[in-house]
């Protein structure tokens, strides 16, 4: 037993060595401070500036000096100007908004939508980005009923990973759709976590996308704990195999 806990630890502190990944990205110290003034630029935009997909993304890069920076300003602009589609989902009022098109047009969408467009914005940019797919939780042992979207990106020749779903906010009464709304919260946790907490809740289709040496297996993905942002900001590990929630207090 104390052999089989001990490989399921190595597995998630091994080496990131199924797609050439390095930490940190560039010169990202995981200090969103250096990114304030492309931070600002994304929060700002205009009317006229955000006329159109291209001319926006041109707008956002154009200051930029390095692929971290675009990718930075581009996620910026995502999680601070489009709003989960509740009537798409839960609500089921009408179609899910998931074209990057109709995400930047409507400033709505489903995750597929988030992911989409933030790998439109990306491919106009010049940085090579891809949608991810699979599951997360929802609970220990039991996941979200419908799959989820992310994105990995790859900046100066290695891959790294967002959810711009998350870093944009949360809906509120998910589960009872007649009362559902959404509320911008900003969590910058999801903008280029490292794979080893992120596989505590993204399970992707394609388990090289873990971007882990060992990936995660199924069974043990769905019974690893839940973990929340303040976990990984903080850069906690475990001594031991864990189980059930942990909840970390931010100002503690």
């Amino acid at each position: 037993m104390r052999l089989w806990l001990l490989a399921i630890l190595l597995i998630l502190q091994g080496e990131l060595g199924a797609r050439e990944v390095r930490y940190p990205a560039g010169l990202y110290t995981g200090n969103p401070a250096q990114f304030q003034m492309l931070d600002q630029r994304a929060v700002n935009t205009t009317p006229e500036q955000e006329a159109s997909l291209a001319g926006l993304t041109h707008y956002l890069t154009a200051p930029a000096q390095s692929e971290l920076q675009k990718v930075r300003v581009i996620w910026k602009w995502i999680t601070t100007h489009i709003a989960y589609d509740v009537e798409g989902y839960p609500k089921k009022n009408r179609p899910m908004i998931t074209k990057a098109s109709e995400a930047f047009h409507q400033r709505i969408a489903v995750c597929g939508g988030y992911a989409n467009l933030f790998k439109a914005m990306a491919d106009m940019a010049g940085v090579e980005a891809r949608v991810i797919t699979g599951k997360t939780k929802l609970d220990v042992g039991q996941l979200w009923a419908i799959g989820h979207a992310w994105n990995a990106v790859r900046i100066d020749g290695y891959w790294y990973l967002l959810d711009a779903t998350g870093g944009a906010g949360t809906v509120l009464d998910f589960y009872h759709p007649d009362k559902a709304r959404y509320t911008f919260r900003y969590e910058e946790y999801w903008f280029l976590p490292h794979p080893k907490y992120m596989a505590f809740s993204h399970a992707p289709e394609d388990p090289d996308w873990q971007l882990l040496k060992d990936p995660v297996l199924p069974y043990d993905f769905l019974y690893f704990p839940l973990i929340r942002p303040e976990f990984g900001r903080l850069g906690l590990w475990f001594a031991a195999k864990p189980s059930g929630q942990i909840h970390i207090k931010p100002d503690q």
